[in-house]
């Protein structure tokens, strides 16, 4: 029974995979939630909706 063999490339060394990077995961994971509470801020801002801004400011 003959066994099977990844194909290598140049120099006998096996191909690179396509492995995905964990800064590009993290980055993902991190910035889509980010940005979209900052779309609601902004959307919810435009439409007034929420408390007046000068209950903040003394």
């Amino acid at each position: 029974m003959p066994t099977k063999h990844r194909s290598h490339g140049k120099k006998g060394q096996p191909e690179p995979r396509n492995k995905p990077v964990l800064w590009k995961w993290l980055l993902a994971v991190v910035l889509g939630p980010v940005l979209f509470l900052a779309w609601a801020e902004l959307v919810l801002l435009l439409v007034g909706y929420g408390q007046p801004k000068g209950v903040f400011i003394r």
